[in-house]
């Protein structure tokens, strides 16, 4: 499997363009779809696989896209006494084994075939007991090369999973949103698309686009797969469409003539004086297809792109020339029912929906990086997306295991996801240290990568050391240390007393409607976002609990009313949750007005719009952990 493929600047030495008709090739690729019972064998007792798994029927099964979760597989959760998060019902971590029969139809000889498991944990594969590969990939899909292995008929194809503590470095698994105990638990499975796919020996691996408001073209940088096996003249056909909007516009079917020493091909498509711009208020996207064909081979492929320029101006951001101000909201993989990412475009589509009622225009994703529906439905509902590496401390150059996986999975997310329009923004992780690291790696990523602009983290040192070398912006709660007794710093209105003086402007002031962070803001030459704003907690809601039909309980809740009960005040449950919301919204409407009227100010993420389960049950939403509103 390749882990990466490096960017590289090619020159167009051979090859026409002409306009011909609209039409393309029909798509040479098949699948098929993986989904179904497999069968299932856990190593509870932590020995390792035993050689006769692989081949021999399982005593147990489970149907996949899943997780052991979802089946009721492992250890029954018997703890009735944690408040610091909700519960998982069944609870295994460790090597998890699933096996299946797949018969390969005789059209398939000859083809390439690959196995796409879209989400899931480090994992190693073998087929008919013969070992294929390992892969550790957990923000982007995993994909193996079965070419040599799968002949036509039948074969039996056996994945271990594992979510094990020993399967990605310490920091990855003992903090990140990716793995986290508190949001998107660590599941054991595999989610999203699971399929096999044949592909023409000869074909395309990969579109990267690259969009030019300014010229109104998009470049467009093709990665073929096997060019050796082109054999002869080869031609690549392309054009884009707009989808999703009522103004129509497509491009002509250019074509040009393959270079077969080159195994990347570098071309342009003008999109005329008529191309429509992507942003919050107009999110037109486009669909560029592009066509391989030889004399042996005809493979097509599709990527989505939206024709956008963001950028920072001084103290603000840019959409296409025109100041933005983000209204963003912090991310941390809720999904109560499921316990582990949506990977479909609906539910997405429907969260963004609620936020933008609120005001919201921005996500920013916790020391984790959503998937590929996530983005479609941010394209399409136009939403700016600030995505992160799943890590949160301290980067130790000296950590070559550390820094070595973050480069790849960064690697891999920009590969998988910088098409998209509303990636605009990317984050090493949150509250992160380590300077040397921190550098090497935004470094390489900026280097690699233009098509967003670039955080060192989110809240990095708490603020203290204010903005690092090479940020494009600063997400911080203060711009270096405050001056003794005083909050001229501070980037949000309101801290933990442990954390600033008094806890901040809101805990300290009377109530104002002149309060501003310009103090903040004339420390640093970039834009601020203020990081996790608000923070204030509502009484929970009991009638909450009767939504908790999934994986997750929520036994946190089930305490705290039993302790309300113990005190005489069960009646009273309602009324605390009232008056604790209301007031929790004028903390919030005080908090985003400071920095609505602040001048040029970048924006803020909220922590959060909706409730977040984890850190000792943070009831700080107006909206519960499903999104919905808590009245």
């Amino acid at each position: 499997m390749k882990n990466s493929i490096k960017l590289v600047a090619l020159l167009l030495t051979a090859g026409f363009y002409s306009a011909c008709t609209q039409q393309l090739p029909p798509d040479t690729r098949s699948r098929i779809s993986l989904e179904g019972n497999w069968g299932l064998q856990l190593d509870t007792a932590g020995t390792g696989i035993a050689p006769d798994w692989l081949t021999k029927p399982c005593t147990d099964s489970l149907f996949l896209p899943g997780t052991t979760d979802m089946g009721k597989k492992g250890t029954y959760n018997t703890d009735m006494t944690l408040t610091t998060s909700l519960s998982r019902e069944y609870v295994f971590e460790g090597k998890a084994l699933y096996t299946k029969q797949v018969r390969i139809p005789e059209e398939w000889d000859g083809t390439s075939v690959r196995l796409v498991m879209e989400r899931t944990k480090p994992t190693t594969i073998w087929v008919d007991g013969k070992e294929v590969g390992a892969n550790n990939d957990i923000s982007t899909a995993q994909q193996y090369d079965l070419s040599s292995y799968l002949s036509p008929g039948t074969h039996t194809v056996a994945i271990l999973v594992d979510n094990g503590k020993q399967a990605v470095p310490e920091k990855v698994y003992g903090s990140s949103h990716a793995y986290s105990a508190s949001t998107q638990t660590n599941w054991n499975g595999i989610i999203g698309d699971f399929y096999l796919e044949s592909a023409p020996l000869c074909g395309i691996d990969e579109i990267q686009l690259y969009p030019d408001v300014a010229e109104k073209v998009v470049t467009a940088r093709v990665t073929l797969r096997n060019p050796d096996k082109g054999m002869g003249k080869g031609t690549l056909s392309f054009y884009a469409e707009a989808w999703n909007t009522d103004k129509q516009h497509k491009t002509p079917v250019q074509t040009i003539e393959v270079d077969w020493t080159k195994p990347e091909q570098e071309f342009e498509l003008a999109l005329g004086d008529k191309a429509l711009l992507w942003s919050e208020f107009t999110p037109a996207l486009y669909r560029f297809s592009v066509s391989l064909k030889t004399d042996r081979f005809v493979d097509t492929e599709q990527a989505t792109f939206g024709l956008r320029d963001f950028k920072t101006k001084g103290h603000q951001f840019t959409m296409n020339g025109k100041t933005t101000f983000l209204r963003g909201k912090h991310d941390a993989c809720v999904f109560p029912l499921i316990a582990h990412t949506a990977m479909d475009v609906e539910t997405w589509r429907y969260y963004f929906q609620v936020a933008k009622q609120y005001g919201i225009n921005h996500y920013r994703f916790h020391s984790w990086c959503p998937p590929e529906a996530c983005f479609e439905a941010a394209d399409i509902e136009g939403i700016y997306l600030q995505p992160e590496l799943p890590v949160w401390g301290n980067i130790d150059i000296d950590d070559t295991e550390l820094c070595d996986y973050l480069l790849k999975e960064g690697r891999n997310l920009h590969r998988a996801y910088s098409n998209h329009a509303s990636f605009v923004m990317f984050g090493l992780g949150n509250e992160m240290s380590g300077e040397e690291g921190l550098a090497m790696l935004i470094q390489t990523f900026k280097k690699e990568d233009n098509r967003h602009i670039y955080a060192s983290g989110s809240n990095n040192y708490l603020g203290f050391k204010g903005k690092q070398a090479d940020e494009d912006y600063f997400t911080t709660c203060r711009v270096g240390r405050e001056d003794d007794k005083q909050f001229n710093t501070h980037a949000r209105a309101s801290f933990s007393f442990a954390d600033a003086y008094d806890g901040g402007y809101l805990n300290h002031t009377y109530p104002n409607s002149e309060m501003d962070f310009s103090s903040a803001n004339a420390l640093c030459d970039v834009p601020i976002i203020s990081h996790e704003t608000g923070q204030f907690q509502v009484y929970p809601n009991y009638e909450e609990i009767k939504k908790y039909t999934g994986v997750l309980k929520p036994r946190n809740f089930e305490i705290f009313k039993k302790r309300l009960e113990e005190a005489g005040m069960a009646d009273q449950a309602h009324d605390f949750m009232m008056a604790s919301g209301k007031w929790s919204a004028l903390l919030y409407r005080a908090d985003i007005e400071m920095n609505l009227r602040t001048p040029e100010w970048g924006g803020f993420q909220l922590l959060d719009l909706q409730d977040y389960p984890g850190q000792g049950s943070a009831y700080v939403g107006i909206l519960d952990a499903f999104m919905e509103s808590k009245g």
